[in-house]
């Protein structure tokens, strides 16, 4: 997997240096709504097989958000991009044992991270754009003895972003933009492992896409308009 990912950036760097630009940097935010019903089910079985011992539920996951960095070169309305995400949330449940009386706690992580490489096309202060990306989907678990995260499962997969851009003006050495856009992943992420993490019964519905619809709020080092 690494392999792949580095050919997104060599392919990048490569085209900057055929080109002798000087390409500006990016660093922003993302916010992203998933529909995830197929993992929102297996939230949704683990707290009906443990109702008896929560106190709290564990919620579906819906909102994830995370640091976005990349590198951007420009030629009159045309733009090359270099991009990294990484996208997360957490949700938990608490309860009690009813048989030993000790504290009940099931925390899980999620994440999508990847990388991608766009092309734009840019009018003024508006635009579109759209970017293949290898992105990574992967759940963890909180170890209770240790605070430590234990990968329960992850798998890559081919992506495509589309996106539209909103310059919003700035300075001679900053500029800001907002992105609205909508991640599509080719293949959808086997959860049975998911499940068998939080012993619930094997289901022939564990296959989730985690198609995400989200803002980018971002910051270039330099003119974008």
């Amino acid at each position: 997997m690494v392999f792949k990912q580095s050919i997104f950036l060599i392919l990048f760097l490569s085209i900057c240096a055929v080109c002798q630009a000087q390409f500006n940097v990016k660093a922003g935010y993302s916010f992203a709504y998933t529909g995830a019903p197929a993992n929102n089910a297996i939230i949704s079985d683990f707290n009906t097989q443990n109702a008896f011992r929560l106190d709290r539920e564990m919620k579906d996951v819906h909102l994830v958000s995370g640091i976005e960095i990349g590198l951007n070169y420009k030629f009159e309305n045309l733009g090359i991009e270099f991009n990294f995400e990484n996208l997360s949330t957490d949700k938990d449940a608490l309860g009690e044992d009813s048989v030993t009386g000790d504290l009940f706690r099931q925390k899980l992580y999620w994440g999508l991270s990847g990388y991608s490489l766009g092309i734009e096309n840019i009018w003024g202060k508006f635009g579109y754009g759209i970017a293949l990306g290898r992105r990574k989907h992967k759940v963890q678990e909180n170890i209770a003895t240790t605070n430590e995260k234990r990968s329960i499962m992850q798998k890559s997969i081919n992506s495509t972003k589309i996106y539209a851009i909103f310059n919003l003006g700035g300075t001679k050495s900053l500029s800001f933009q907002v992105r609205p856009f909508v991640n599509i992943p080719w293949q959808s992420t086997d959860l049975s492992l998911v499940r068998d993490s939080l012993e619930l019964a094997p289901s022939n519905d564990s296959l989730e896409k985690f198609v995400t619809y989200g803002i980018s709020f971002a910051f270039y080092n330099g003119p974008q308009s």
